[in-house]
């Protein structure tokens, strides 16, 4: 019984590494398509997040990878919002693995409400003429009083953001409604109050870290659900045999 087991495990991590490989093989092409041109960092970072604005049509939410209710926490792959857009975490997962694939390191902000509850993502891409966080659902990037741009630890210092639209938007700032009453100094690398079991994690993880969990970045692979779902079958079967080897 075991070894069907594990045949069957090795044949969806060799598709699903299969179906991978292929998307991120789009993503770069896409991604180099678009950076044609632009050399400087921010200024790349800045574009590909304008891309991502003009192209991705937004929805209310994320076209799963994997439509049963077990697997949908894994969200949607780059590629499908590329192709048929998403909510704001999938624009967000789709600039992280755009700016990785031309060697920007970039993670996944959430912005929480005034009411504690995470509401927005966004995205933060580290180079090296600065860090700058990017909005490519409502187009605009963040940038001190004297235009530089800021990261996530400057936001969670206090520093009031100031938005430069990108260049395919025309948009100022976020819509004057409570909805967008953010706590900018409560900006974290994650939503963890999407679900019970995400809280729990927090309280837990906040108690033995001291607060280091909400600076916390995620590697950029976390961002493609193939990726994960690969690694959690490997586990999963290697648990498995040693368990049944003992």
């Amino acid at each position: 019984m075991l070894i069907y087991l594990n045949i069957a495990i090795a044949l969806s991590i060799l598709a699903l590494g299969t179906h991978f490989a292929s998307e991120r093989r789009r993503i770069r092409r896409h991604a180099a398509d678009v950076a044609a041109g632009s050399d400087q960092c921010v200024a790349l970072a800045r574009t590909l997040a304008g891309s991502v604005y003009a192209r991705t049509r937004q929805l209310p939410d994320d076209p799963a990878f994997i439509d049963v209710p077990l697997l949908a926490s894994l969200g949607a792959t780059p590629v499908s919002v590329l192709r048929t857009g998403g909510c704001c975490s999938g624009s967000a997962r789709l600039l992280i693995c755009m700016l990785k694939s031309v060697g920007i390191r970039a993670t996944q902000i959430t912005l929480y409400h005034t009411s504690g509850d995470a509401v927005h993502a966004l995205v933060e891409a580290t180079c090296q003429d600065g860090t700058i966080v990017l909005d490519p659902t409502y187009g605009f990037s963040f940038h001190d009083e004297q235009g530089q741009p800021i990261g996530l630890e400057r936001l969670r210092g206090g520093a009031r953001p100031h938005f430069q639209s990108f260049s395919d938007s025309n948009r100022p700032a976020y819509p004057d409604d409570p909805y967008y009453d953010f706590d900018y100094a409560s900006s974290r690398t994650a939503n963890w109050t999407k679900s019970r079991s995400r809280q729990s994690i927090y309280r837990l993880a906040n108690t033995f870290w001291h607060g280091g969990i909400d600076t916390l970045r995620q590697p950029a692979w976390s961002e493609w659900p193939q990726l994960v779902l690969m690694g959690s079958l490997a586990v999963v079967v290697g648990a498995l045999n040693l368990v049944l080897a003992l």
